[in-house]
């Protein structure tokens, strides 16, 4: 990995979930679709019990698979194309079901650069979001969540985002991919410990949850996917940053937050 912190638009975590009504029959796939991703090179651990497959695959990726969702996982980055490609068109192939849902979430951090104290940026970022009369709350931290329709046809969005220390950033990635169950997969989380390590003294996190909105196509569903997660990622793109800069402003921004050298 590289020793700066990750851009902006790069989330530190991602997990892509496409999800359709369970049928008894899709748990006699599973292990046909372990053998063809052993086939493809890209097996590299696996765990099974009577409900989920936990899969470890190239590039810190992870997949847990259930009769009626596919979870495919990334620690370091977004989901790659490639990746995404091979696991889902083999879960497609082999199983047929009725997609009815997609869905990203991701954490994402945005350096902060700011001299002062933790308690002094987020009593003046809470003051940008919610105005001069918060002081009567007495606030020490802050997290708001936001229901909200990105400027990109068919996708919604729900982020929850705050201010945090260093010292924080372990345990946010580590809870918020229990919430998720992204520790099904026989994965080492170290990486979420080199991360956190990394981090920016200050910054901005944001969980974000991307939906699709309508109907998934039946009839090519693999290329919509692909197409949704690209636009995805420009819509997490965009919102990441205004996130932050209506938070703590333009000025504050760290330039490890830029998009330079990022090809994500």
């Amino acid at each position: 990995m590289a020793s700066s912190p990750q851009p902006w638009h790069t989330p530190w975590r991602q997990d892509m979930t496409l999800s359709w009504p369970a049928e008894v029959r899709f748990h006699g796939a599973f292990p046909r679709i372990l053998e063809d991703l052993r086939e493809r090179g890209l097996l590299r651990a696996f765990r099974v019990d009577d409900k989920v497959v936990g899969a470890r695959l190239p590039d810190q990726h992870e997949m847990n698979l259930r009769a009626a969702r596919l979870q495919l996982s990334r620690t370091g980055g977004p989901v790659e194309r490639k990746i995404a490609e091979e696991v889902i068109g083999s879960v497609l192939a082999h199983m047929k079901p009725a997609v009815g849902r997609w869905r990203s979430h991701a954490a994402h951090l945005y350096p902060v650069d700011f001299d002062g104290a933790f308690d002094e940026l987020c009593a003046d970022s809470s003051r940008r979001l919610l105005g001069d009369n918060v002081d009567q709350l007495k606030l020490r931290d802050y997290a708001l969540l936001m229901d909200g329709n990105l400027p990109f046809e068919g996708l919604e969005y729900q982020a929850e985002f705050g201010i945090i220390r260093k010292s924080d950033v372990l345990h946010r990635l580590v809870a918020w991919g229990d919430r998720v169950g992204a520790a099904r997969a026989p994965t080492d989380h170290g990486e979420l410990s080199e991360l956190s390590q990394r981090s920016p003294d200050l910054s901005i996190f944001v969980e974000l949850t991307l939906t699709n909105v309508g109907a998934v196509p039946q009839d090519d569903t693999l290329e919509w996917t692909l197409g949704l997660q690209a636009q995805a990622q420009d819509g997490a793109r965009w919102l990441t940053r205004t996130i932050a800069t209506v938070a703590v402003g333009e000025e504050r921004l760290s330039k490890d937050g830029s998009e330079e050298g990022d090809e994500s």
